[in-house]
């Protein structure tokens, strides 16, 4: 039997038991409105940072607003719940994810919070790091990949080998 708590804001939170989720969902007035109220939720919170001083027009102010609900909405057609509301980056594959993550434990702080300020968070500097010294790291990042991954696989068949219900 699962429960959700459910945060209602201004310290009122509450359980809803599976039995009274299914009954909500079980009016369609009730599931419509609830999902209407949500998406427009979202999309509004999406747009809220664009400001009317920063367009010439009411016309263009309000275009960047529906653009940016656009792409907001287009996402989460996609199944992204917190895909980019503008320009896309491109992801990277895990090993540079990892090899970044390794460089930066190496850095000290400051060094780590002057690349926090660059417009791509430091990331073409971590990667020049990585290059310059590839032989070395490569081994290590590679290492720390297959512990990760042996890591993650323990865990899943811990969580399949015990009750977790309450």
């Amino acid at each position: 039997m699962f429960a959700i708590t459910f945060d209602a804001g201004k310290n009122v939170a509450f359980e809803l038991s599976a039995e009274q989720v299914t009954q909500l969902i079980g009016h369609a007035n009730v599931h419509q409105h609830v999902f209407m109220i949500g998406l427009k939720n979202i999309l509004q919170d999406c747009h809220a940072s664009i400001t009317r001083e920063d367009y010439e027009s009411d016309e263009a102010w309000i275009a960047a607003k529906r653009e940016k609900a656009m792409l907001k909405l287009g996402a989460m057609m996609n199944g992204e719940l917190r895909g980019q509301s503008g320009e896309r980056k491109a992801k990277v594959d895990s090993f540079t994810t990892f090899a970044r993550r390794h460089i930066l434990s190496l850095l000290t702080k400051e060094r780590r919070k002057e690349l926090a300020e660059h417009d791509d968070k430091g990331a073409s500097v971590l990667d020049a790091l990585f290059a310059k010294n590839e032989a070395a790291l490569r081994p290590i990042v590679q290492a720390q990949m297959e512990a990760a991954q042996k890591y993650e696989e323990e865990k899943a068949k811990l969580a399949a080998s015990l009750d977790l219900s309450l």
